[in-house]
């Protein structure tokens, strides 16, 4: 996903800036007060997550936006240089290094659907769109054998319940605690939901016809936030996988979004690899892998049935497979 040195850096400094924004604006028919919870994707295929929360008081607003991504997870919110809201539109900007970026959306029933524009002059100019799905105030805790998780469920309509439901089934019939790091998670339905880890571990709608493909990507959610709870391992893993596999294919659909996360994703996809060979057997985990050299990261998976004898020797060696 190119240009990737630009954005790299660019986003480093988004995320290690903390702040919010109050601004006073003309009273508004459209409620867009409560939390949101959605992604960014760029015209050059760089994407992260966002956490929009909105709050009036008497004619004042203050918004809060935390935007995280695998390479940069973050719990802070981002330092705004303005924000209003007039009528059912809403908008902020911000500095993507030496970008001033801004970020409209317009609200579209429990969605706010935007676009962000930024750069120009002297530098790079990119634009991409964005999405929010309204958080529900349901809490949906459960306990399943030992792994007690807690579901929230972003929209509550049918597909967010059925697949809540359908989650909840897996971990009781699977003994899932050996891939479980992060124990709070969300259902969102959103039509531009992709799955994700961070801030807080997002499932789509997606497979709910598909027991697999969604205990498979819950698992490859998990390890995301598993391998990052020893950056010198993973460091040193994908160096070595880095000697092995040069020039992987950067960008949607063959590769990840930058050539680091490409590496990380190998690690990771072996991981969730081995979560559903040891869950479902080795045929099933071979068809579900399969199934996604024809959807996402198509080369980094395929390159797991071609070689992931080597891809697990690196990961079993830097001590990254979940031990009981």
């Amino acid at each position: 996903m190119k240009p990737r040195h630009v954005f790299t850096g660019l986003l480093a400094f988004l995320l290690l800036v903390p702040a919010s924004v109050r601004a006073s604006n003309e009273p508004s028919s459209v409620s867009f007060e409560g939390l949101w919870v959605g992604q960014y994707q760029t015209r050059q295929a760089l994407h992260g997550q966002l956490e929009i929360s909105v709050e009036r008081h008497n004619e004042e607003f203050e918004i809060q936006v935390i935007s995280s991504n695998e390479h940069y997870p973050s719990e802070e919110p981002e330092e705004l240089i303005d924000f209003a809201v007039e009528g059912d539109t809403i908008r902020w900007t911000l500095f993507f290094g030496p970008n001033r970026v801004e970020w409209t959306g317009a609200l579209e029933g429990d969605f706010i659907v935007g676009e962000l524009f930024g750069g120009g002059g002297d530098h790079p100019a990119f634009e991409g769109y964005w999405t929010a799905a309204r958080s529900s105030a349901a809490v949906r805790p459960t306990a399943a054998g030992e792994t007690s998780i807690t579901i929230e469920l972003a929209q509550d309509n049918p597909s967010s319940r059925a697949t809540r439901d359908q989650l909840l089934r897996l971990l009781e019939s699977h003994d899932l605690s050996k891939w479980i790091e992060t124990r709070e998670i969300v259902i969102d339905s959103s039509p531009r939901t992709f799955p994700h880890s961070h801030p807080v571990l997002t499932l789509s709608t997606r497979h709910v016809e598909d027991d697999e493909l969604l205990l498979a990507t819950f698992i490859h959610e998990q390890q995301h936030w598993a391998v990052l709870k020893d950056r010198e391992k993973l460091a040193a893993a994908t160096a070595e996988l880095r000697e092995l596999f040069p020039d992987l294919p950067v960008g949607y659909p063959e590769g990840a979004g930058d050539e680091a996360s490409n590496y990380m994703h190998l690690v990771v996809n072996y991981l969730e690899f081995e979560g559903v060979r040891e869950l479902l057997g080795e045929l099933r985990a071979r068809w579900v892998i399969d199934f996604w050299t024809h959807d996402h990261y198509r080369t980094l998976y395929q390159m797991l049935l071609d070689r992931g004898w080597e891809i697990g020797r690196v990961v079993r060696k830097h001590g990254l497979v979940p031990s009981q």
